[in-house]
């Protein structure tokens, strides 16, 4: 892979990384090690009922249960899905402990033993581009 300048070495990894396949694959390896948690997600399409959405991550084939739970049922009730721009969140941050109780998006963290979540949106307004990216703590 040809290297591309840039000013600091997480810049090297996320412009290199449009050249991996697939995509951001050593970038979300880099930030699972460093905030050890294990799964990073990045969502590049959120999913939208029939359309499964563009979602990057590194589970193996055989663990994609929690994503395909997401992918069907999860967002649609997330109070974790659409983030304020310019801003990382928790989980406890940002969902109320009702919404934690309830029986959609509270199960569906409790079905995949998830105990935290931190994540950031970035918007690109021109493009409308929306990248969600999404850590996960069990």
């Amino acid at each position: 892979m040809a290297k591309i300048p840039a000013a600091h070495p997480l810049s090297q990894i996320i412009y290199e990384g449009v050249l991996e396949m697939p995509p951001w694959k050593t970038l979300l390896k880099c930030l699972e090690d460093f905030m050890q948690v294990p799964s990073a997600t990045l969502i590049l399409r959120r999913p939208q009922t029939p359309d499964p959405g563009l979602t990057l991550y590194l589970y193996p084939e055989s663990d994609t249960g929690a994503l395909r739970a997401f992918q069907s049922r999860g967002y649609q009730d997330s109070p974790f899905a659409e983030l304020p721009e310019k801003k990382v969140f928790t989980l406890h941050e940002r969902v109320t402990r009702a919404e934690l109780e309830s029986p959609d998006f509270g199960a569906y963290l409790q079905d995949h033993a998830v105990t935290d979540l931190m994540g950031f949106d970035v918007y690109e307004r021109q493009s409308r581009i929306r990248l969600r990216l999404r850590l996960v703590r069990r």
